[in-house]
Order: structure tokens, then C-alpha cells, then sequence
């Protein structure tokens, strides 16, 4: 019933019970002094709450100052916590929508290298014919005599390009132009698809835009920054600048020592190196980086692994290039099998090496074998590419010699001469390509003994080479020895000779004497025919 302090001090100096009265007068004044000062007293019951309200009344202002402090901090970290959960709720969505935005990307991109070029093209030469048939049928006939002029697998390329590459790369710079990183590798993916569709002056220039805004942005040392220049590198090697792809795929090299000996994309890099290289005519050193590649690659990724079987293809090459063709066909032989069994039978791996198989079985002179081969790759190309692409033009090149070798002279020249129409209109007169169709063809006419078109013709390509390679360059001095050949062949011994002279002293020393035209010119320069 005692409700304040000062009564349970009077009732215990009244008490009763001597016992429990204050021991002394000091008791009771303590007790007082006690009151005074806001503490708790003796003579109060020793209670927690009694004691802790004591405390507050005690420092009441100073606890006021705390729980405003306490309350800042506890409304402060509940709002902390709150921000947090909602950015990782928003980060989640953001990664979400990134990666179903790259879903849609590379599905895109699958879709756009997978276009049948020659299907589309035919569709617009039937749809064209319909609409004239059905709105100018009296103009239908003269319709039909341009059609053999028209190319429909081309017009469709150009429509590709244009209207849909074209149209979204405007679309990216107008949509994505905030988010530099995103329309980067949206402008990647065109890119790539302008390489598999041929296009490759334009795929480098695209390559080129990428990699500097990936540089600017990521670094020089991010994955997505050594993939550009891989890609970028790719494409120089195939438009026929690989002295160029080169230095860009050293710089990538480089800056690409966090990537293990196993990885991807550290063995596309040493890859495209080694392409640059031979494209540069060091094939020795070519073949040597390849063997190598390959047989880290074995270990640590597999002999069934795509890029294992990408390595091994350009091994066989840079052996077939070396004069070592049954080597070359042994490889080929191998990686077919193991390409349709990984692959499929017209996947793009599996038909580089059929059409590798070809070429070795006609060095080692199995000519129905590499006819065969060279049938069935030019049917997929037609197919897949039409019949501009140069993959198509360089099967179709491949096939006319297989005539030339059967011995069908009057087949093969008609083929080697429309190939080499095409090449110019599509590469140009001076790539590499299009000189050798042009050799091709001068080649052949000289069996037959037409040496007044072929001699000048052959000269051209020659001259063309020591122009934009040098005279020491591998083609350069193939080409040279080969031209000696010619002219043996129409009767000008002694020119042949001072050719050899000329060329094949560097040929052995930059060469070699694995090649049949180096063999070929010792034979001449002994007294020997040359072929």
C-alpha cells in the first residue's frame, strides 16, 4: 500500500520490530540523502523496475537524447535494409532482362546465319516472275531473257544487308545508344553474321567500331575486349590483310595472360595468330604454332572438342601447304569422322573439312575421290550460301580442277573462267583469290597449248603478287616457278631458265624444297622437264 519513497522510509523507522528499523540515525539520513539525489533507498524493496525507473527519472534528459539517437539509427538501418532488398530485387530483374535480351540476341543471330541465301533468292526470281506474269504478261518474255543475267542469291545478300543489317544497326544506335556495353555486342552480333554470310571488309569494319567502344568501356584486358579483336582479326585475315590481323591479335595475346591453357578463347587467338602468319607466308612457323596449339588443346579440352577439331583442320592445311599431303589426308580422314559424329554432316566445321579431304586427295592424285567430295560440298554450298559466297566459288574452283586433272580439257576451262568472273565482280581483281582463278586459268589453257592468252595472263598475276606481297613471299615465288614451268612448256627454255635462276635460290630458303614446284624447277634448272 506504500506508494512513495519517503513512506517506506518513515514506516521503517517506526517499525515495530527493533530488527527491522534503520540500525542507527545515519541509516535513516543516508536513506534521505538518497531521496534527494534520486536514487533508489534502503528502505524500498530491491525491485528491477523500482531501481530502473530510479535510473530514468535520474537521467531523464540524457536518455531523451539517446532514444532519438537509437531511433535515427534503428529508422536509418530498417530504411538500409529496405534499399538493399529492393536493389537486389531490382538487380535480379536487371539480370533477367539481360539475359533474356541475350537469349533474343543470339537466337537472332542463329537465325540470321542460318538464312538460305539461295532459297531466298529464287523466291524473289519466282515472285518477280509471277507479278510480271500476272500485271505485264505481254513483257514476260523479255523478262525471261534477263533472267539468266540476275543472281538471285545475291540480290537476296544485298536485301540482307541492307534492309535487315543495315536497318538494325540504325536500330541499335537509336534504342541502345544510352547503354554503350549493350549495343556493343548487339553490334557484334552483326558483325559475326556479316562474316558467315562473306561480307568480311564489312564484318571488320564492324569489329573495328566494337572493339573500341569494349576497350573504352571494359578495359584492354576483359574477355569481351579480346574477343573483338579475335573477330576482328578473323574477318582481316579472310578480306586478305593478315599482316594487319596480326597485330591486332598480338595486342589481344598480350593482354590475355589471366586466360588458363585450356581456354577457348586464349586458343582462338593463337589460332588466328597462326592464320596471320601463314597468310604472311612463314608457313614452317605457322605449322609449329598449330602443333603445339593442338596438342595442349588434346590434353585439356579433348580430341572430340570443337575447337580441338578447328586446330586440327588448320593443321592439316598448313601441312597440305607444306608439300606433306598424305599427312595432310590422314588428318582429314580422321577429323571427318569425328566432325559428323560431333557436328552433323553439314555443319560448317564438317564441311571446311570435307572440303580440306578434297583438296589432300587430289595433291596425292586420288582425283575421283576428291571429285566426289568436292560434289557433295558444292551441293551444300549452293544450299546453305549461294552461289556468289566464296566458299561456293572456291569449291566450284576446286571441282574444275578435278576436270583438269581427269583430263577433261574441254570441261575444265569454261568452269575455271566463270569462277573467275564471279571473283572479281565479288572480291575484287586483286585478291588473293582472284588470282588464283586467274592463274587457274592460264594454267589450263597452257595444257592445251592456247599459250598466247595464257603466258600474258599468267605474267599479270605474277607481277600482280610481287607488287602487293614482295618477291620473297611464298606465292611470289611459287607463282614464279610455276610461270618458268609455262614457259618450258611453250618452247622458252631459256627464259624458263633465268626465271629459276632468279627464284629458286630464296625459294629454298624461305620454302623449302618440300613443294612440288620447287622439285619441279630443280629438275628444269638440271636439264630436266619441269613437269
Amino acid at each position: 500500500m506504500l506508494a512513495r519513497d519517503l513512506d517506506w522510509a518513515v514506516a521503517r523507522a517506526t517499525a515495530g520490530n527493533p530488527a527491522m528499523r534503520y540500525a542507527s540515525v545515519t541509516g535513516l539520513v543516508e536513506d534521505l540523502r538518497r531521496f534527494l539525489a534520486g536514487r533508489p533507498l534502503l528502505a524500498v524493496p530491491d525491485q528491477r523496475g523500482y531501481r530502473w525507473g530510479k535510473f530514468v527519472r535520474r537521467n531523464r534528459s540524457g536518455l531523451a537524447v539517446a532514444g532519438v539517437v537509437v531511433l535515427a539509427l534503428l529508422t536509418g538501418l530498417g530504411l538500409s535494409l529496405y534499399g538493399l532488398d529492393q536493389a537486389r530485387t531490382q538487380h535480379a530483374l536487371a539480370e533477367q532482362g539481360a539475359h533474356q535480351l541475350q537469349t533474343v540476341s543470339e537466337f537472332q543471330q542463329s537465325m540470321l546465319e542460318g538464312i538460305d541465301i539461295e532459297g531466298l533468292g529464287v523466291g524473289l526470281v519466282d515472285a518477280l516472275r509471277a507479278q510480271v506474269q500476272d500485271r505485264a504478261e505481254d513483257r514476260l518474255e523479255a523478262f525471261q531473257q534477263v533472267l539468266p543475267h540476275l543472281n538471285g542469291a545475291d540480290i537476296a545478300r544485298q536485301l540482307v544487308d541492307g534492309n535487315i543489317l543495315g536497318g538494325a544497326i540504325s536500330a541499335i544506335e537509336r534504342d541502345f545508344g544510352a547503354d554503350s556495353v549493350l549495343a556493343a555486342d548487339l553490334r557484334a552480333s552483326i558483325a559475326h553474321v556479316r562474316h558467315e554470310l562473306g561480307m568480311y571488309r564489312q564484318s571488320a569494319h564492324d569489329w573495328s567500331g566494337v572493339l573500341a567502344e569494349r576497350e573504352r568501356l571494359l578495359g584492354a584486358n576483359a574477355d569481351a575486349t579480346l574477343e573483338a579483336r579475335q573477330g576482328l582479326a578473323r574477318s582481316m585475315i579472310r578480306d586478305g590483310r593478315p599482316a594487319e590481323a596480326k597485330a591486332v591479335v598480338e595486342t589481344a595475346l598480350r593482354n590475355a595472360g589471366h586466360l588458363d591453357d585450356a581456354s577457348e578463347l586464349r586458343a582462338l587467338l593463337e589460332l588466328s595468330r597462326s592464320e596471320a602468319v601463314a597468310g604472311m607466308g612463314d608457313l614452317v612457323a605457322a605449322r609449329d604454332m598449330q602443333a603445339s596449339l593442338y596438342e595442349r588443346l588434346a590434353m585439356t579440352r579433348g580430341e572430340e572438342d570443337p575447337t580441338t577439331i578447328r586446330v586440327r583442320n588448320n593443321l592439316g592445311i598448313a601441312y597440305s601447304k607444306l608439300g606433306e599431303h598424305e599427312v595432310a589426308r590422314g588428318i582429314f580422314t580422321e577429323l571427318l569422322a569425328i566432325s559428323e559424329r560431333v557436328h552433323g554432316p553439314e555443319h560448317e566445321d564438317t564441311l571446311r573439312t570435307l572440303g580440306n579431304l578434297a583438296a589432300s586427295s587430289s595433291d596425292v592424285g586420288d582425283y575421283g575421290n576428291a571429285m566426289s567430295y568436292n560434289r557433295r560440298l558444292l551441293e551444300a554450298g549452293m544450299r546453305k550460301l549461294g552461289e556468289r559466297h566464296p566458299q561456293t566459288l572456291a569449291t566450284r574452283s576446286n571441282m574444275a580442277l578435278d576436270l583438269r586433272d581427269l583430263g577433261r580439257y574441254d570441261e575444265a576451262p569454261v568452269e575455271l573462267e566463270a569462277v573467275l568472273e564471279l571473283r572479281e565482280n565479288v572480291l575484287g581483281p586483286e585478291h588473293p583469290q582472284t588470282l588464283m582463278s586467274r592463274w587457274r586459268v592460264a594454267e589450263v589453257l597452257a595444257r592445251i597449248e592456247r599459250f598466247d592468252v595464257a603466258l600474258p595472263m599468267a605474267r599479270e598475276v605474277l607481277e600482280t603478287q610481287q607488287r602487293l606481297l614482295g618477291a620473297r613471299h611464298p606465292s611470289s615465288l611459287l607463282t614464279a616457278l610455276k610461270y618458268a614451268g609455262l614457259l618450258d612448256l611453250s618452247g622458252s627454255r631459256h627464259e624458263a631458265l633465268a626465271l629459276v635462276d632468279e627464284a629458286l635460290p630464296a625459294a629454298l630458303e624461305v620454302i623449302g624444297d618440300g613443294r612440288g614446284e620447287v622439285r619441279a624447277a630443280m629438275r628444269l634448272k638440271e636439264g630436266g622437264p619441269a613437269g
